[in-house]
């Protein structure tokens, strides 16, 4: 598992080798993206995908899928936004396209960039990349680093979101016992932790993605992709879990997307 584990790092290295390569001096068609010609109210879907790989499985689409997504969208009329277009139209100061879709990819995964990239191109859409910053230290080619997002931004077709620093992971939440780390207790020394060590470790958290997204974007990260739309209200979280997320959330961006099960966000969502 380890030898086909490093094979794969090393493909990935490559791919995105080869993609640079192809694609260094040759012109970047612009996206679709008139917002004078914006004057609905209407409202916005947003659509998440959770990765783009070669293989089908579940929660994830091939290159093929999306592209067939991405041309479906675009010949019914749907112009994708980005997270400011969202935060404008959801502070009332300006409107949308009639038909308005904000793309997210999750995970900070190259392999969803490279995939990606070039049906954002063909097809004129604008994406936004969520990103755990934890990932983006890890030894290998599977996540974008650093140095591969300085590049990322430079696209016009790509946008970036966070997706916390370490809230990804699962934590030990009892004996044998394992949860989300936004929403439950840390299990140390056989003891959860007290409210100031939970207020802590998840402000500390939101912090520590946002410092790291804006000093590789050299500007404020609007918008924050919950994993597992782990917001805490839902069953089993934390009763203080909510209201710590809530005030963490918003001391650092202005958009907080949490829903699984309904894409719209309309004037009051």
């Amino acid at each position: 598992m380890k030898k086909f584990f490093n094979l794969l790092q090393w493909a990935v290295a490559i791919a995105l080798i080869i993609f640079v390569a192809r694609n260094l001096g040759r012109p970047v068609p612009p996206p679709h993206y008139r917002p004078e010609t914006w004057a609905s109210w209407d409202g916005f879907y947003c659509l998440s995908y959770a990765g783009v790989t070669r293989e089908k499985g579940d929660g994830y689409v091939t290159p093929r899928q999306l592209g067939r997504h991405l041309k479906m969208l675009r010949d019914d009329g749907y112009e994708s936004i980005r997270p400011e277009d969202a935060r404008a139209y959801l502070e009332g100061r300006s409107p949308l396209p009639a038909k308005a879709v904000l793309l997210l990819f999750e995970g900070g995964r190259k392999d969803s960039f490279l995939a990606a990239t070039p049906l954002l191109r063909q097809f004129g859409q604008l994406a936004t990349m969520c990103i755990p910053t934890s990932v983006t230290r890890k030894w290998g080619s599977f996540y974008l680093h650093d140095n591969d997002l300085q590049k990322f931004l430079k696209d016009t077709h790509w946008n970036l979101a966070s997706m916390g620093h370490e809230a990804i992971l699962d934590i030990p939440t009892g004996p044998g016992r394992q949860g989300h780390f936004l929403t439950q207790r840390l299990w140390q020394n056989g003891q959860p932790e007290d409210d100031r060590a939970f207020r802590s470790r998840l402000a500390s958290d939101f912090a520590a993605a946002a410092q790291i997204l804006e000093r590789v974007g050299h500007t404020n990260i609007i918008a924050y992709l919950f994993p597992f739309a782990d917001d805490g209200t839902a069953a089993g979280a934390d009763p203080l879990a909510a209201e710590i997320i809530e005030r963490s959330v918003s001391a650092h961006h202005r958009l907080a997307f949490s829903r699984a099960d309904d894409a719209f966000n309309g004037p009051d969502s």
